[in-house]
């Protein structure tokens, strides 16, 4: 087994999902790194994999997004009623609530499938409606269950901090 000190963010090693990490060979032996085949002249595409350094920026910005989706939602929620809201916007809160919604759809509907690389699952052959359904409703309500709103702040920062502290000690 490779040991986490000598990938440092070799993009030629990734993790399994045992979370074993091993060089990228090991999985697709009669593979080039860029994906291409040994074995003939035809390239072939090899499934979606991240690196350790990936992986734990992908979860920062997935703790992110579970309170930027938490601050939409309670804002859309509450804007209506909310005098502070109605003061500060005025007769532009309506425009406001629909610049919010449309920022929540972008993040459900675009950012998340990007980081949780739903393309790249569909291209690797996954069915594209199990993949949309796992990206947009079981791995969202997931996020937002263990990240998302007010009561998870401090679950949040402890949790960033211990992925900056991993990413440290991969730098060495």
């Amino acid at each position: 087994m490779v040991k986490l000190k000598e990938i440092h963010f070799n993009p030629d090693f990734a993790v399994d999902e045992d979370g074993d990490v091993k060089p990228i060979a090991d999985y697709y032996p009669e593979f080039e790194p860029d994906g291409s085949s040994n074995e003939g002249d035809d390239p072939i595409i090899v499934g979606p994999y991240m690196t350790l350094k990936s992986y734990y920026e992908a979860e920062l910005r997935l703790i992110k997004l579970a309170s930027e989706i938490a601050k939409l939602r309670g804002f859309g929620r509450v804007a209506l009623t909310s005098q502070s809201i109605q003061k500060r916007y005025g007769n532009r809160t309506p425009e406001v609530i629909a610049g919010a919604n449309n920022k929540l759809k972008k993040i459900i509907h675009e950012t998340l499938p990007e980081i949780y690389m739903a393309e790249q699952l569909i291209a690797a052959g996954f069915d594209k409606d199990d993949v949309k359904f796992g990206v947009l409703t079981e791995f969202r309500l997931e996020l937002e269950a263990k990240y998302g709103g007010k009561e998870n702040t401090k679950k949040r920062a402890l949790r960033r901090e211990q992925i900056r502290e991993i990413l440290k000690r991969l730098e060495r």
